[in-house]
């Protein structure tokens, strides 16, 4: 492939290293305004990052509620607690879901790994709460499954998914404020 301009003749290699100069320089403006976007990692909490109600379960009133109730904690202690509930499952276990979520939705800060999640499928009827390790002298594995199955299971059998997530909210709060020294200790 060969192309004529005004007398001077470009080789195919000439015209290829040209777009892939243009190419270059083109993915780099994109990276770095990206990376500027991107920068927003640390965000304030809002009612959007820390409760997503993908099944609709939860009123405008209730989500408020529960978001007044973690930021709270936030702004109290430092550990952060997002809530993600879906209508399916759509074949995965709720452990590969909740550690999906986990990777995507991050919660908790970084140094200290203080991030709680609850996460909810509805027509699965399956609900799972996890910690960061960073609570882990805190809150132990059995501890959330019995918060699971004493104060959120129980409340969503008779349908009243806002106030099991509330109760459930507030027992990880007393919890943590009750041993707050031993935030971001793990073994």
């Amino acid at each position: 492939m060969s192309i004529e301009v005004v007398g001077q003749r470009l080789t195919k290699t000439r015209v290829d290293r040209n777009m892939i100069k243009k190419i270059s320089i083109f993915i780099l403006i994109g990276g770095v305004i990206f990376s500027c976007i991107k920068k927003e990692e640390n965000v304030s909490p809002t009612l959007d990052n820390r409760i997503r109600d993908e099944a609709g379960i939860l009123s405008a009133s209730q989500k408020d509620s529960l978001f007044a109730s973690i930021e709270n904690l936030e702004v109290s202690f430092g550990p952060e607690i997002g809530i993600v509930i879906v209508d399916s499952l759509k074949g995965e276990s709720i452990e590969e879901f909740s550690l999906r979520i986990a990777s995507e939705f991050i919660v908790g800060r970084r140094d200290f790994k203080d991030g709680i999640l609850i996460c909810v499928a509805m027509k699965n009827k399956k609900i799972r709460i996890d910690a960061g390790k960073g609570l882990s002298k805190i809150i132990t594995d059995d501890t959330l499954k019995l918060i699971n199955r004493q104060d959120v299971a129980p409340m969503f059998k008779k349908g009243e998914y806002f106030k099991g997530l509330y109760i459930g909210v507030n027992h990880l709060k007393a919890l943590i404020q009750k041993n707050k020294e031993r935030i971001g200790q793990w073994d």
